[in-house]
């Protein structure tokens, strides 16, 4: 995901509440749709916050289909996938989702570490478990599975896709050791 301007930048939410309930703490990465944060509830959970930019949140499909998205997420039993832990509108009417933190490195970071090629079975193993969330995806809500314009914000971020680890425990995309 590339950095982008939108209405003062995704930056500014670094530092404001959302609700009274969440305090964005920092900018993880910022994509065409929206921006993800690190956010802490009010309890101290940490969690990750997935905001629409604000040209897109007055959009009554585009927030539905956000929406709906965390819906689906929370019905997918696997470990690829993440869950949805809240969602709500801010006081601003952006709508935002807060879904579990994932520690790790990103997939586009380990493709640069990697000189930008992962090997055949690191590639296929990733490749595989993308599949298998997107299989259960397309028996969940087949409109969001093959929705086209839904297909992009969701399908084409392979590198926001949490990989199994071993012993159960999931987190992104990291490296093996050589």
């Amino acid at each position: 995901m590339g950095r982008s301007r939108d209405d003062g930048g995704p930056e500014r939410r670094v530092g404001q509440r959302l609700n009274a309930k969440w305090r964005v703490d920092r900018l993880i990465d910022v994509g065409g749709m929206g921006a993800v944060y690190v956010a802490s509830h009010r309890n101290g959970r940490k969690a990750a916050i997935k905001l629409l930019h604000p040209r897109f949140a007055n959009d009554p499909d585009v927030r539905k289909r956000f929406m709906r998205e965390g819906y689906v997420a929370n019905k997918i039993d696997h470990p690829g996938a993440v869950a949805i832990l809240d969602d709500d509108v801010s006081e601003d009417g952006a709508p935002f989702l807060a879904m579990e933190l994932l520690e790790g490195e990103s997939l586009s970071a380990w493709l640069a570490r990697a000189g930008g090629t992962l090997s055949a079975p690191e590639a296929l193993a990733i490749g595989g478990q993308v599949l298998e969330v997107l299989a259960i995806v397309a028996g969940v809500d087949r409109a969001l599975a093959f929705d086209p314009a839904a297909r992009w914000q969701r399908c084409s971020r392979p590198c926001a896709a949490p990989t199994r680890r071993p012993g159960g425990g999931r987190s992104r995309p990291s490296a093996p050791s050589r």
